[in-house]
């Protein structure tokens, strides 16, 4: 079952804060093809969602992604589950959302044990469910993105998504 998760004006500018200075951080590295501020900000929402959700649970809750020190980690540990968060806006969810490209499921194996897909709707942030990098990696290959600009990717189905309240009882540690 999806969580929304409401962001509070404060939340969201902190959100916006820690997106514009990735996107300082980072603005000529064009290793990526979504390395713009928007997307920045957007990336940032979603984490700071989940870090919010995963704070009801009454467990440990890390947040490297708040540290640009840190920006080669996973975004989040919850209770000892290292945490990549992926987020897409609510209109691209069903076209482009649960996607990562052949290249960079090895580089989020090496940081993370699950996957939390989200999608941002405004001021609100859905968690729609996790996969295990492995989910990911036998997802079919599919091409999305704008058509001036096709992705291949590994696109898990929608209903392939594990339940989000099943996340800390089987996610691999």
């Amino acid at each position: 079952m999806p969580v929304v998760v409401p962001l509070t004006e404060a939340e969201v500018e902190e959100a916006h804060r820690l997106g514009d200075a990735m996107f300082d951080a980072f603005r000529t590295n064009h290793r990526y093809h979504n390395n713009l501020g928007p997307s920045h900000r957007k990336r940032k929402l979603g984490e700071v969602a989940v870090e919010k959700w995963a704070r009801t649970l009454g467990v440990e809750v890390g947040a490297p992604f708040r540290d640009l020190g840190l920006a080669g980690r996973e975004d989040l540990v919850v209770d000892g589950i290292r945490i990549e968060v992926k987020t897409w806006h609510h209109a691209m969810w069903h076209a482009m959302g649960r996607s990562v490209t052949p290249n960079n499921v090895e580089t989020i194996r090496r940081k993370a044990d699950a996957i939390v897909w989200c999608s941002l709707d405004g001021t609100e942030v859905t968690v729609h469910g996790w996969s295990t990098v492995d989910d990911v990696a036998a997802a079919p290959l599919t091409t999305s993105g704008p058509r001036h600009h096709p992705v291949t990717t590994h696109q898990v189905p929608v209903e392939s998504l594990r339940p989000v309240e099943r996340l800390l009882v089987d996610a691999p540690r």
